[in-house]
Order: C-alpha cells, then structure tokens, then sequence
C-alpha cells in the first residue's frame, strides 16, 4: 500500500523541512515539568489508506501567541449532571499504539498497515476531592500509517511531532469506540468515579467511549450527536527565537459520559488548558 499519491510534492516538501525538525524524546511521565523540544515549523501529515487519500499540510512558520504564554498555567473546569468541578495540576500522562480498524468477521484481525497513536493527560484539584474538586484525564487518538510512524522511543512507535494529534485547531469527534474497534480518530474524555469500591475492586470511571467488541453496546457515535470538543488554541513557546520548547492546549467541550452500566451523565461548560509535549 502507497499512502502518497504525489510522491515528488512530497518529497520536494519533505528535504525543505527535515533540516528544521528534531526527533523528539518521548516517554511516559509523571511530572508536568518534564522536558521536551518541538521544532518551529510544525509537520502536519495526513495519513492515505489504499482507498482514500488525505490532505498534506505544512504551515511555513508559527504564529506568536497573542498572551505571554509564560503566565499561563494548568486549568480545567466542568459540570457534571450540573455539580462544577475545578483542576489545576497535571498529575499524569503518557502514550501508546494500538491496532485499528478492528475487523471481526471470521476472526480477530486488524489493519496490517495501520495503527493507532494517542497521548493521554490527567488533571485533578489540589484540593479535596467531591464538589468543585475535579479529576478529568483527556486522551488525543489519531490513526497512522505505519510507515509514518517514524519515531522510535520505549518501544512506542510516534509520528514526527504529537501536534499531529490537535492542530491545526478547530472542533475534534470523539473516538467513541476506542479501545473495542479503534476505527475513529479524535478524543477520549475519562473522569473517575471516586464514588468507592465493591469487593474491593474500584468501580470504573465514567468514560465518552466504549471498548466492547462482542458485547452488545447502546454507544456509538449518535450518542455523541449534540456533543462538542473545540480546541481553540494552541500557544506556542519560543526558545531561542527558532526552536519550540514546548506549548499550550486550550479547548472547550461538552459530552455524554457513561458509567459501567452505559447510563448517560451530562458533561458541560467544560474548559482546559494544559501544557503539553
């Protein structure tokens, strides 16, 4: 499978921007501070199945931020089923392959040529947890071909540069069956419950997508249909005048989050701004 149609355009991009691009270090962390660099121009390369075939981009240069974007810190707020709850410190994250496009039909078989990336962050309150103490991990899921996975770190195999996953900006679906079928690209919302254990066992938390595959499932994209994830800025970091040392996710959303037994809660008037890499 040859996912380029315009072999020449591309190359003839490719060696114009290679010479101003990093293979980045990435590995699963913990801390918020941890240290990363981006190149100045930003990649963005769709990926062509055998059937279809997707856009190339290639911005010539970042915009400033309007804001100095050295003030801005971690923040996060929502209603859920109408109770607010507030965030402010990113306390996880990390990152993973999966198979895509799952296909069930006489077997367990997925894509040969493609997989799945994301990058997952979770935010929570300083303070104590229940009203206005917010815990809420997002998850950023995209669709590759293998071939333009291209970098290599802790047995992960990475695209170029995660911005692939949120810019250029704008409104992202919900990967609703991520996990089970892997067939959408876009977002995962995950709140925990904090609501106890049973037999010892916590109870799972309340998620925008299901990972069922054989078991029969009341979610799939309709129950996302008057829902809403915008991402509305991503604030650049200048280091040195050309390098990126790192940037800023700022979005808006509401969605339908669903508990163990697929009864529906109401996400609203949510916010966040994260720092990521």
């Amino acid at each position: 499978m040859n996912y380029l149609t315009n072999d020449h355009t591309f190359k003839n991009y490719f060696w114009r921007y290679i010479k101003n691009l990093f293979i980045i270090k990435y590995y699963i962390f913990s801390n918020v501070k941890t240290r990363f660099f981006l190149a100045s121009s930003v990649l963005l390369i769709g990926f062509l199945s055998c059937k279809k075939t997707y856009m190339i981009q290639l911005p010539e240069a970042v915009v400033p931020a309007p804001v100095d974007v050295t003030k801005l810190t971690d923040s996060c707020a929502y209603t859920l089923d109408g109770i607010p709850y507030i965030c402010d410190k990113i306390y996880s994250g990390g990152g993973g392959n999966y198979g895509a496009n799952l296909d069930t039909n006489g077997g367990w078989k997925w894509d040969p040529d493609t997989l799945l990336y994301s990058r997952s962050y979770s935010i929570r309150s300083t303070g104590v947890y229940g009203s206005y103490g917010g815990d809420l991990t997002i998850r950023l899921a995209k669709k590759f071909a293998k071939s333009q996975l291209t970098r290599n770190v802790d047995f992960i195999k990475a695209p170029v540069s995660d911005t692939l996953l949120y810019y250029p900006k704008g409104e992202q679906k919900y990967a609703v069956d991520f996990g089970g079928f892997n067939r959408h690209n876009g977002v995962v919302l995950e709140i925990p419950t904090h609501i106890g254990y049973v037999i010892g066992n916590q109870l799972p938390n309340l998620t925008t997508n299901t990972d069922k595959v054989y078991i029969p499932t009341t979610i799939n994209a309709d129950s996302q249909k008057d829902s809403k994830f915008e991402i509305t800025n991503v604030y650049f970091f200048p280091a040195n005048g050309v390098w990126l040392d790192h940037h800023i996710l700022e979005a808006k959303f509401s969605a339908i989050v669903f508990d163990i037994y697929e009864k529906p809660h109401r996400l609203e008037n949510g916010y966040i701004r994260i720092h990521v890499n």
